[in-house]
């Protein structure tokens, strides 16, 4: 199970790993829910109020592709950009922990950016989702 593990998370320790990727995991969150806030309430294809509904069918594709593209980048990255050294016996030596977690963060942020812009860019964007909230947001007087 340990070789197992180790071929999941790569070089270095296992916690590690899974306190980066909760942290990227986070910060991506947290620019997710930055987006939706500051989303145009009044676009014919977003209801005006907001919809749990909507959210997940609109960003369905963003949410799959970040947690692909961090697991991956935090998976291969981890050896030469977070600072494991390897040693002459054959273990390994962690250096400096919470710059791994702040570099973390920062592939978390930099993944969101970059599904937000192929979701811009119509590559992961659901248009049956938003042909279907098309006027959802207007009122019968503006529908008319």
């Amino acid at each position: 199970m340990k070789e197992f593990l180790s071929y999941l998370s790569g070089e270095g320790s296992v916690p590690l790993f899974f306190a980066c990727l909760f942290f990227a995991y986070l910060l991506a969150g947290v620019m997710i829910i930055v987006d939706v806030k500051k989303r145009d309430k009044l676009s014919p294809e977003t209801p005006v109020a907001y919809s749990g509904r909507f959210f997940w069918l609109d960003n369905t594709l963003r949410i799959m592709a970040n947690v692909i593209l961090i697991y991956i980048a935090v998976r291969f990255l981890r050896g030469w950009l977070f600072g494991v050294t390897f040693l002459a016996d054959g273990t390994y030596e962690e250096k400096n922990p919470e710059w791994q977690l702040i570099s973390s963060g920062v592939i978390g942020v930099v993944s969101d950016m970059l599904c937000l812009w192929l979701k811009k860019i119509k590559v992961l964007a659901n248009q049956k989702v938003r042909e279907k909230f098309k006027g959802a947001g207007l009122s019968d007087t503006e529908n008319n």
